[in-house]
């Protein structure tokens, strides 16, 4: 009789040991639960906003580019002020080198745009996600018409630039 008796509890109640292909098995599933949780916390966390104000700003300023070009081809309005958005503040109208600014629209995180006209282009931009304006010295340069070659945002500020076909910067 003591030959049929189990070595020890486990195998008296028919349970089965833990191996090394059980532990292969469970780390796998565990891995993978963790990658189809990880996609689903990224997806949530990141950041859609800004390539949505870029793509609004970008799309503001060609429109704004066009109907400046659209005003300086009408020629039955010869010595008329350029004609903008509600919003615009004309810094100076002198013909052809008006600068036009103001504000259009909002930004996804409900922040106006700003935009400024000028004779050698259009710049649209946002403050970004924290709502300061971060880029007042490169935008102040594009406003009196300097030279500004490597025209960049600074900080979370964002934005399009469309320079004029016939002038340069």
């Amino acid at each position: 009789m003591t030959a049929n008796r189990p070595n020890n509890l486990a195998e008296s109640f028919g349970v089965r040991r833990f191996g090394t292909t059980d532990l292969v098995i469970v780390m796998v599933l565990w891995g993978a639960m963790a990658v189809v949780i990880g996609g689903v916390l990224a997806e949530l966390v990141s950041d859609t906003d800004a390539p949505l104000a870029k793509a609004q700003a970008e799309a503001y300023a060609l429109q704004l580019a066009e109907a400046h070009a659209a005003e300086l081809r009408d020629t039955t309005r010869s010595g008329v002020g350029l004609r903008g958005p509600a919003s615009v503040v004309t810094v100076s109208a002198s013909g052809r080198d008006a600068v036009q600014m103001g504000t259009l629209g909002r930004d996804p995180w409900g922040n106006p745009y700003g935009y400024i006209v000028t004779a050698k282009g259009v710049v649209v931009w946002s403050h970004g996600k924290n709502g300061v304006a971060e880029s007042k010295d490169v935008l102040g340069r594009f406003e009196m018409g300097q030279v500004v070659g490597s025209f960049r945002f600074s900080g979370d500020d964002l934005g399009f630039l469309k320079f004029n076909t016939e002038s340069r910067l």
